[in-house]
């Protein structure tokens, strides 16, 4: 089961009813509470708890993060789409004007709104994109660039190439593959404090406030020192996928 979504849930109690040895397991990804309070409030919140109790005591549980859950038993797997192709002709990008990236859904938890807030109040010149979904988004601000949703792996790896950053707004997170996926193309990443655990020992990924003048500061640094910058992200050890193909199957024979 991908996630613990309301449509699992329910076809979780009719298996259950037809299958007398059901056996399989969960993937949480994100943190399904804080998304679902983030949504809907403290009913969200209530309405998610209910459903992760039941499923998480029927099902194995395999997690992308620790910071999800911390339960005995619980198997760790790290998503990834890393392929050789990653590694390969990391294109220069000019470095003196912040050219953002934001690439993933363009939902309430994912921050997409709150980047939107923050980058028609700056006082730097930037250029910011949005990608990575069908819906629109209106801005009267003409540094703001809206895109639809792009799932062809070469124009994915174009679309990091042409910035110099990623920014990751969400408000919760797990183990986002874009991550990975920015600092493969030597391009840093900025993140605000609710998901500061997705830094890990990354080299490239930096934390900030979520407020104009504290991503300021950290676009400015990025950009003063954007050499120093990629060149410490060569240390990075990436999850790739063959490794989490790897590793799912060793859990699934376990």
């Amino acid at each position: 089961m991908i996630s613990i979504t309301p449509r699992n849930f329910i076809f979780l109690l009719i298996a259950r009813m037809v299958l007398k040895n059901l056996k399989g397991y969960v993937l949480l990804r994100s943190n399904g509470h804080k998304e679902y309070q983030s949504k809907f409030g403290k009913i969200g919140f209530f309405l998610y708890d209910l459903m992760f109790n039941y499923i998480t005591k029927k099902l194995k549980i395999i997690s992308v993060s620790k910071n999800i859950i911390k339960k005995k038993n619980v198997k760790y797997l790290f998503p990834s789409e890393l392929d050789n192709d990653w590694f390969k002709k990391i294109k220069k990008i000019n470095n003196k004007i912040p050219r953002l990236l934001y690439f993933g859904r363009f939902r309430k938890e994912k921050g997409i709104y709150s980047l939107l807030t923050l980058a028609e109040n700056f006082y730097l010149k930037f250029c910011l994109t949005m990608a990575g979904d069908t819906k629109i988004i209106p801005t009267k601000n003409d540094n703001i660039k809206i895109l639809g949703k792009i799932s062809n792996k070469k124009k994915i790896i174009s679309l990091y190439d042409n910035h110099n950053m990623l920014i990751l707004p969400s408000y919760t997170e797990g183990s986002p593959k874009v991550i990975i996926e920015s600092l493969a193309r030597m391009r840093p990443v900025i993140v605000f404090n609710e998901i500061k655990h997705v830094k890990s020992n990354f080299y490239g990924v930096y934390v900030c406030k979520r407020n104009v003048n504290s991503l300021e500061k950290t676009i400015k640094y990025i950009i003063k020192n954007y050499s120093k910058v990629q060149i410490s992200m060569k240390k990075n050890d990436l999850y790739t996928k063959k490794k989490f193909q790897s590793n799912l199957l060793n859990i699934l024979n376990e």
